[in-house]
């Protein structure tokens, strides 16, 4: 009876997340057009730009401009290839916004995952919408560079989670490990102005 409570309110909690989330994002965009900082992405950044109906795609920038990203190639194929911000943000709903890992500095990144980005071109692999797919590839390269948390940042980090209003697991457990290994605490548009 537990168990089935706890799912009961597991699915409620991410229906009333996606909810939200989709509610959200033409405002959060507004706001992040026109009001917040917007910054350049050093080597090994992380990026996502939202797609439709809340989902997202992630990868990761590797210098100049060049991003490393999963790209589906055929049903249940992908192969990470190198995209510009015009390619990677082909699928937005809301255009070219890209949000780059940072801080209160600015862009966050880490030469390591750059180069397991770059290193992991021409990698084919299953896709699954779920599991294995572009959020799995940037964690797997964001794994390259050190743990920065300790105990105390983790328990921090762990609740900020709770909270965050990103419905998809994938999308949440992406700007976790960013928190940890960058030490991102926010996510600022790129400033494709600048390029």
């Amino acid at each position: 009876m537990l168990d089935t409570i706890k799912a009961i309110g597991s699915k409620a909690l991410g229906l009333g997340r996606a909810v939200l989330s989709m509610g959200l994002k033409p405002i959060s965009h507004f706001i992040d057009h026109n009001f917040r900082d917007k910054v350049t992405p050093v080597a090994g950044s992380v990026l996502y730009c939202d797609l439709w109906l809340g989902a997202e795609h992630s990868g990761i920038h590797v210098e100049q401009g060049r991003i490393s990203n999963i790209e589906v190639t055929g049903i249940a194929d992908s192969e990470v290839k190198f995209s510009d911000a015009s390619d990677f943000t082909s699928k937005s709903t809301f255009g070219k916004s890209i949000y780059v890992s940072s801080n209160k500095h600015g862009a966050v990144g880490n030469a390591h995952v750059a180069e397991h980005a770059a290193n992991s071109v021409g990698e084919a692999a299953f896709y699954g919408v779920i599991f294995s797919n572009c959020h799995t590839f940037s964690r797997r390269c964001i794994s390259h560079a050190p743990d920065r948390a300790n105990f105390f940042d983790k328990t921090i980090n762990f609740f900020k989670g709770l909270v965050d209003l990103e419905w998809e697991p994938g999308i949440r457990a992406l700007k976790a490990d960013a928190r940890n290994h960058l030490g991102a605490s926010k996510w600022l548009l790129w400033d494709l102005n600048q390029q």
